[in-house]
């Protein structure tokens, strides 16, 4: 059941394209948050990667873009766990925007634990 007051918000799927390792899938909630699911398509665990993230509003104008970005981590045994491994998936949760409903997120460049890269075209 929704709240009176706040608005429904939409949910925005972005597909991968070809050739691209990542996929994001974002769920927005009447909470005022954006989850987005990154799904790891390659053979390789993901070191780093930069995302941009587009917030849009009810109608569909761009409220803010910003560029945010991850990287691996040292566990409770010292050792470096990655953002997410192969074949595997991950979250990260985005505070919506005042006058957004919904969040796209883009991949712009992804570093492997194996030292190679890749990059999104513009």
């Amino acid at each position: 059941m929704r709240k009176p007051g706040v608005p429904l918000v939409a949910i925005v799927l972005l597909s991968a394209c070809a050739g691209q390792p990542l996929s994001v899938k974002a769920d927005a909630s009447a909470s005022g948050n954006a989850r987005f699911t990154v799904q790891n398509r390659s053979d390789r665990d993901v070191k780093e990667i930069r995302f941009e993230v587009t917030y849009r509003s009810a109608d569909g104008t761009t409220v803010r873009t910003d560029t945010t970005g991850y990287n691996l981590i040292v566990g409770d045994s010292g050792q470096p766990v990655p953002f997410v491994r192969a074949h595997e998936e991950t979250f990260f949760v985005r505070r919506l925007p005042p006058g957004s409903v919904s969040g796209r997120a883009r991949v712009l460049k992804v570093a492997f634990t194996d030292g190679s890269t890749w990059q999104a075209t513009k």
